[in-house]
């Protein structure tokens, strides 16, 4: 579908702004990709949890504990789903929700998704 197509030309758009360090603009190509994603694909499509995942990055990047952890609790949720426990995404997630705790001193919830990465 030409607005599926339209959400990975956004997606790509936020890769490449956030690699080149322009937080704003890849946040709002993030935003606008999830919601295209969100309406045609649904709330437990991996493509949707992929871009939560680009999401809690950006906010882990800013420092933004809260909503960096609730976007990859959400992609986490997803990725459970698609992937099972064993995914290698899943590991991935679980591994920067934990650098994110310890990151803001809550070595606890860091060391559980640590151990949960493994």
């Amino acid at each position: 579908s030409t607005n599926l197509y339209s959400a990975h030309v956004l997606y790509s758009m936020g890769i490449l702004f956030f690699s080149s360090n322009n937080i704003s603009a890849a946040l709002k190509c993030f935003k606008d990709c999830l919601n295209v994603r969100h309406t045609l694909l649904g709330s437990k499509h991996s493509a949707v949890g992929q871009v939560l995942y680009e999401l809690g990055n950006i906010h882990a990047r800013t420092n933004d504990h809260s909503s960096s952890i609730v976007l990859y609790a959400d992609c986490l949720r997803i990725r459970l789903i698609t992937d099972g426990t064993d995914g290698a995404v899943v590991a991935k997630v679980l591994l920067n929700m934990g650098i994110v705790h310890a990151r803001f001193d809550f070595y606890h919830k860091a060391m559980e998704c640590l151990e949960g990465a493994l």
